[in-house]
C-alpha cells in the first residue's frame, strides 16, 4: 500500500508469493521485492512508481522459512541466504544480477528458522546469525533456540561449523542495527513467548576495521596528541577526532589506514 503521507494509505495491491526482503537486485536503483512463490523464489522488479514488472523467476524446490540479502561472494551483485526450517539447512544462492540467483551450496543448521546478514567481525565479509527453531533437541535430550554465526570468508563461503553465540528461550525474528554508535552492528532478537527482545551488543572490531589501523599505548593518553604522517621526519599533523574509533581499552583507538604508508607518533599536548 502506497502512503499519502499523513498516515493513511491508498488502496492495496496483490501480487502472488510470501514477502521475504525488499532491495535492489537486478541493480537499476529502484527497489524490488523477493518472494516464494510454489514454482521457486521470484523477483518483482520495481519500476519505481510503487507498482512492479514482470516476475523473475529462480526456480528452488526446498521449503523455505526466511531469507536474506547480502553480497556474500564480493562481485557486487546481490546473493541469498534461505533458511530451511524442513532441510536443518541454509542454502546459499549467489546473485547474478538481472533477479536471478545459483545455488552455490547449503549449511547444516538444525531446523534453521530466522536468518540475518551483517559483517559482525568487521573483516568486510558479510555473516550470516542463524536461529534454529524450539523444536531443535541437543545431544543431552534438552530443547533448545539457538543463534548461530558463521563468519563470511568471501566467495560465497562461512567458516564452519559455525559458533553458537545465545541459547535458550524460544527466540523469535532477528535485527541487526548499531544500536550504540560504536560503529559495529548489534543483534535484537525477540521472544515469541515471554514476550521481551534481546539486546546483544557487538564486542568484535568495527565495521571495515579491514581498512582500519588499530594503535594502543601502556598508559591513558589523556593530554597527548596523535599525530600521523607519510614520513618519519615530518612534518606531522594531528589526527582529526572524527577518525578515531574507541575500541577496547580507553588506550586503544582504530584511524582510517589511508592509501600510503602511515606512521603515528603521540605529542605531549603544549
Amino acid at each position: 500500500m502506497l502512503g499519502n503521507g499523513d498516515g493513511t494509505f491508498q488502496s492495496k495491491v496483490d501480487y502472488a508469493g510470501y514477502m521475504f526482503r525488499i532491495t535492489d537486485f537486478n541493480q537499476d536503483g529502484r527497489p524490488d521485492l523477493v518472494v516464494r512463490t510454489e514454482s521457486g523464489i521470484t523477483v518483482l522488479p520495481g519500476i519505481g512508481d510503487g507498482t512492479f514488472a514482470t516476475p523473475v523467476l529462480t526456480p528452488f524446490t526446498h521449503e523455505v522459512e526466511s531469507v536474506t540479502a547480502a553480497d556474500f561472494d564480493g562481485d557486487g551483485k546481490l546473493d541469498l541466504a534461505v533458511a530451511s526450517f524442513t532441510d536443518s539447512a541454509v542454502y546459499i544462492l549467489l546473485g547474478q544480477g538481472n533477479g536471478t540467483f545459483v545455488l552455490q551450496g547449503s549449511l547444516s543448521v538444525p531446523k534453521a528458522n530466522w536468518i540475518e546478514a551483517a559483517d559482525l567481525d568487521g573483516d568486510g565479509h558479510p555473516d550470516l546469525i542463524v536461529e534454529s527453531s524450539p523444536s531443535y533437541v541437543d545431544g543431552g535430550g534438552q530443547a533448545w533456540q539457538r543463534l548461530t554465526l558463521f563468519p563470511g570468508i568471501g566467495g560465497g563461503g562461512f567458516h564452519l561449523p559455525g559458533t553458537v553465540i545465545r541459547s535458550g528461550g524460544f527466540l523469535g525474528p532477528i535485527t541487526v542495527a548499531d544500536l550504540n554508535g560504536d560503529q559495529r552492528p548489534d543483534l535484537v532478537v525477540a521472544n515469541q513467548v515471554d514476550f521481551w527482545v534481546q539486546v546483544l551488543l557487538n564486542q568484535g572490531p568495527a565495521v571495515g576495521a579491514q581498512n582500519r589501523v588499530e594503535l594502543t599505548w601502556p598508559t591513558a593518553t589523556s593530554g597527548f596528541v596523535l599525530e600521523r604522517n607519510t614520513d618519519v621526519s615530518g612534518p606531522w599533523t594531528a589526527v582529526p577526532a572524527t577518525p578515531l574509533i574507541a575500541h577496547g581499552p580507553a588506550n586503544t583507538v582504530q584511524v582510517d589506514r589511508g592509501a600510503n604508508q602511515q606512521f603515528f607518533r603521540l605529542r605531549k599536548a603544549p
